[in-house]
Formats: structure tokens, sequence, C-alpha cells
């Protein structure tokens, strides 16, 4: 445990110099940072404990993993974005031309969103075995899943109705 510690202290250093850029979009309650630093804080132990990173592993690792993370967010926000402008273009019946040009900039957003797995798996794979490389993206569905339980067992939220 004092390994994760150490390696969770290590990336929290790393990270202070982005944070403002990291965070400056995040959850929309009114302490969003402080949301925002928990998640990070649980999804680097989370990791870190899934896939048995040493501290040599670490320090390479999660710098370049937090740049992929901030590409991953920018290209889901992008999407996104996309994908509600092409469904205010169809609730609105807006002309086959417009909706055809907002549906290939939201597909486009997809294949922006590969790319960036592309580009970062080699690296990974330069720092880490593949094994640990598989236990990284197996790590980051099963934290969201977790997330996403912990979520769900909060019950409905106020805007929606109860069945």
């Amino acid at each position: 445990m004092n390994k994760v510690i150490r390696i969770i202290s290590l990336v929290l250093a790393t990270l202070s110099m982005s944070m403002p850029l990291s965070f400056a979009q995040g959850h929309p309650s009114s302490n969003k940072d402080g949301w925002q630093k928990k998640m990070m804080v649980e999804r680097i132990g989370f990791i870190t404990a899934e896939v048995g990173l040493t501290s040599d592993e670490a320090e390479v690792f999660w710098p370049i993993y937090n740049k992929y993370q901030d590409e991953r967010m920018d290209s889901f926000r992008k999407t996104m974005d996309s994908y509600k402008a092409l469904e205010k273009a169809v609730d609105e019946n807006r002309p086959a031309k417009e909706l055809n040009s907002l549906l290939q900039q939201y597909i486009d957003c997809g294949k922006a969103t590969y790319e960036i797995d592309t580009k970062y798996l080699p690296m990974f794979r330069n720092i880490l075995s593949a094994e640990k490389v598989a236990k990284v993206y197996m790590a980051e569905e099963k934290f969201r899943r977790n997330q996403i339980q912990k979520l769900g067992s909060f019950g409905p939220r106020p805007h929606q109705e109860r069945k």
C-alpha cells in the first residue's frame, strides 16, 4: 500500500503544473476541482494496483498516460458537441445536406479518438510489458464500471422519474 501512496504522490506532483488545464471543465458541482482531484486519485490508485506498476514504471508511465487522457477528454468533448449539433439539426428537420455534414463531423470525431489510441499504444508498449499494457486497458474499464455502479447506488437523480 505504501508503494501505491508513493506512486500517487509522484503522479500528483507531476500533474500539479498542468492541473488548471486538466480541470478547466469538469463536474457541474460547486466543487468541481475537488471532485476531479478525488476521481483522479482513485483512478491512479486503482490502475496502479491492478497493473502492479513499479515506482520506476510509474514515473515514466503516468506523465504519458495523463497526456493520453487529456487528449481523449478533448476528443470526447468534441464528439459530444458534434452529437448535440447533429441531434439539434435532426430535431429541427434541417436539410439533408446539413445533416450529412454534421454526421460526417460526428464520425470524424470517432476517428480522432481511434487515432489517439493508436498513437499512444506504442508509447505504452515501450514502457510496460504487453501484459501490463493489457491490464491498463482492463483496469480503465473496471474503474469506469465501478464508478457507474457507485453512481447507480445513490438512486435516481432529482430530475429522473422513479419507476
